[in-house]
């Protein structure tokens, strides 16, 4: 039997009379990868922010093992899925460090620190994505390029089964 990660059905959402999405459908089973093309306004974006529950959509359900991932509690949900967004703002006095340690938050209580195991996915992120050595610095003092690789470490950080990547080679050398 086909496992399907995900599951959408029949997605329609509009920004008041404006219909961007009309009646999607698309599955995913685990370990496929999959890319949406199109056009600039075409409503990629909007798919992405209604799959991790920035937008609800207008009709329509997301499966996640075929459990509906409306019901989940935005911290269940951040277990399932994590974003690398288009244009993520970041504020300028954080370190790479404590960007990358946000991809945790979904597995930590209120004022709780990093363990072991935080850091162990911390560590091995950054070492994927070449930013150990940025650890300390700002982001206010890199390159667009360094801040998309300090975005997809938090995203690897956060160890989902699901990464949406929204336009991740933008930006990159």
């Amino acid at each position: 039997m086909e496992v399907i990660l995900l599951n959408i059905k029949r997605i329609s959402f509009s920004y008041g009379s404006d219909k961007i999405l009309d009646n999607i459908s698309l599955s995913v089973n685990p370990g496929e990868i999959l890319g949406i093309i199109g056009a600039n306004g075409s409503g990629k974006s909007t798919l992405v922010n209604i799959i991790c529950g920035v937008l609800k959509p207008t009709s329509g359900r997301i499966e996640y093992l075929k459990q509906d991932i409306a019901n989940k509690s935005v911290r269940n949900r951040a277990r399932i899925i994590s974003v690398v967004p288009q244009n993520g703002y970041l504020p300028l006095s954080f370190t790479v460090s404590e960007i990358v340690s946000m991809g945790r938050t979904p597995y930590m209580g209120f004022f709780e620190r990093e363990d072991s195991k935080s850091l162990e996915h911390m560590d091995l992120a950054m070492s994927l994505t070449q930013t150990t050595g940025l650890d300390n610095k700002y982001i206010g003092e890199l390159s667009e390029g360094q801040i998309q690789r300090v975005l997809l470490a938090r995203s690897l950080t956060q160890n989902c089964p699901i990464m949406l990547l929204d336009e991740p080679t933008a930006s990159l050398d």
